[in-house]
This record gives C-alpha cells, sequence and structure tokens, in this order.
C-alpha cells in the first residue's frame, strides 16, 4: 500500500495541468543498482509523448549523469550540481548557471583540503580531484556501485585548489565525503558544517550517505527549477518535482506539486505534498502516473 500524506487529496494531482516533471536521480529515479526499470521508462516516455517535460535534476555534474537517462527519449533540458547549472542538450550549452566566482571558490577549496576528507570540484559538467586522493573512496561506508561510479567519474588532477587557481575557474559544486569514527559520527563533518555555516556565500545540504554539498548560497535545486520554468513559460502550479534527500528539499518546495519518495529522509517528507512508493518500487513511476491522460488508480 502507497503511504499518502493526509495534507493533499490524490485528486488534486489527477486534476493539475502538469507541464514539467522535475526528478532526481540517486534514490529516486535510479534503483539501489543504479538502473531505471523498464516499467519507469515507459511511464516518462508515455508523459514526455504526452507534452509533459521531464527533468533530470541531480547533484550530478552532466558527464556524471548514466548514458541511459541522458539517452531517454524526449528529455533536453538537465539541471545539475544542485542548481548551479541547467543545461540544454539539444543546443549543447549551459541555459544557466550560478557557480562560486573563482576567487571565492578558491578561498573555499583551501580551507577544505586542510581537512582528512575526500574533496570534488563540479565545474563545467566535470569532476576534479586530487591526483593522490583517487584512492579515497575505499575509506568509505558507501555501497560498491557507488564506489565504483566516483571512481571512474571524477579526473585527476596533481592538486584540486591549485587547478582552480592556475585556471581561474568557477566551481559549481564541491562535494565532500567523511571517513566513519567508528562511533556512528563522521571524522571532520561537523567541523565543515561550522566552516559552511560561517561562509554566508554557501549553502550547504546533504546530497546522500552522510557527504555534504557546498554551492553557491543562491545555487539550490528550486531556484533553478523557476528559473528553468520562467524560461520555458511554465507555471509554478505546473511543476512537479520528486526527490528522496537534503538536496532535493527546495525543489519540492518550489513545485506546485512536490513528491517525497517512500524511501525519502524525513526532512524531504515533510516538504512533500505527497509520498510515492519507494525508489526500489517505481515510486517514480507510480507518481508520473496519476498525472497522464488515462485512468489509472495507485494500487
Amino acid at each position: 500500500m502507497i503511504q499518502q500524506n493526509l495534507t493533499t487529496d490524490i485528486s488534486r494531482i489527477k486534476k493539475a495541468d502538469i507541464r514539467l516533471v522535475a526528478v532526481d536521480l540517486d534514490g529516486t529515479l535510479l534503483n539501489q543498482e543504479k538502473k531505471i526499470s523498464n516499467y519507469t521508462k515507459e511511464i516518462l516516455i508515455q508523459a514526455e509523448r504526452e507534452g509533459i517535460l521531464i527533468v533530470p535534476s541531480t547533484g550530478r555534474h552532466y558527464y556524471g549523469i548514466p548514458k541511459e537517462v541522458i539517452d531517454l527519449e524526449g528529455v533536453r533540458y538537465f539541471l545539475t550540481t544542485n542548481g548551479a547549472a541547467v543545461y540544454d542538450k539539444a543546443e549543447d550549452r549551459y541555459l544557466y548557471e550560478d557557480a562560486m566566482p573563482y576567487d571565492f571558490a578558491l578561498r573555499i577549496a583551501e580551507k577544505l583540503m586542510q581537512y582528512d576528507i575526500l574533496v570534488d570540484a563540479f565545474i563545467k559538467g566535470y569532476a576534479y580531484r586530487t591526483e593522490a586522493d583517487m584512492g579515497y573512496i575505499q575509506n568509505l561506508a558507501i555501497p560498491d556501485v557507488l564506489k565504483e561510479f566516483m571512481r571512474n567519474s571524477r579526473i585527476g588532477v596533481p592538486s584540486l585548489s591549485r587547478y582552480i587557481e592556475e585556471n581561474r575557474l568557477d566551481v559549481h559544486k564541491f562535494t565532500l565525503n567523511f571517513k566513519s569514527d567508528g562511533q556512528g559520527g563522521w571524522i571532520d563533518r561537523d567541523h565543515i558544517l561550522a566552516l559552511a555555516e560561517k561562509e554566508h556565500d554557501l549553502t550547504c545540504v546533504c546530497g546522500g550517505f552522510h557527504n555534504l554539498e557546498l554551492t553557491h548560497v543562491t545555487a539550490t535545486k528550486g531556484n533553478a527549477l523557476l528559473k528553468l520554468g520562467e524560461y520555458l513559460g511554465i507555471d509554478r502550479e505546473q511543476i512537479m518535482a520528486i526527490g528522496d534527500s537534503g538536496n532535493d528539499y527546495t525543489m519540492l518546495k518550489a513545485a506546485g506539486i512536490g513528491v517525497a519518495m517512500g524511501n525519502a529522509e524525513p526532512e524531504v517528507k515533510s516538504a512533500a505534498d505527497f509520498i510515492t512508493r519507494s525508489n526500489q518500487e517505481d515510486g517514480v513511476a507510480y507518481a508520473v502516473e496519476q498525472i497522464l491522460r488515462k485512468e489509472r488508480e495507485w494500487e
């Protein structure tokens, strides 16, 4: 049985004129094997054919998005790096960017490199890491499939901070991962939270597995989603957003209808108008089915 958020009548979703669905990837569209089920693909393709835009909305950099997501029929726009960049695949360009300016990004990078943590910088669709830290992921308490993704999707440079400095690079996002302290906590995570709190030009959220993700203060999925809607001439009330983790909170609040996955964090469920099934149970498909122009009921 699907768990419903009692603050919303399912009839409101069925009657809504949804023209755009923003869908998070990890923990939402993708199952635990980091795949999309065939059933969910069929529902998303049907939505696109009915004129409903499907917009993958992720913390990942563009070239870290799985090929099966990029190649989904009809999908053109991608909200990436927690809203720091919106990419148009058809025109091969960014429609919108809200990156940390070079000098600010360099100062943050230099501070982060003082801690025993794994630091990745997302820049113009790619992810970079100091070469000496490429093997750090073996210290992390994360699934093997995620370790493989992180291992294969990062570009090694001699020094991350020096690379940013020498090339005067703006940064879309810093992703930080932490070692377990063996007592249920995470080494240096509290120090980074304190650092981020003092930096008023930063937004700090968790993208899953106790990581932290730093973007420019206005770079959120919610802001980027509304910017894309404005660009496309789609009103807020015509947008549905689906997610599971902390970096999805602003997106669910910004959308006309926010949907939390059954496996979502409690904070995200509290922001939702509706709670669907988990990512292992085609939760995205069940939510999208409610706005398709056919008669289907939740089981």
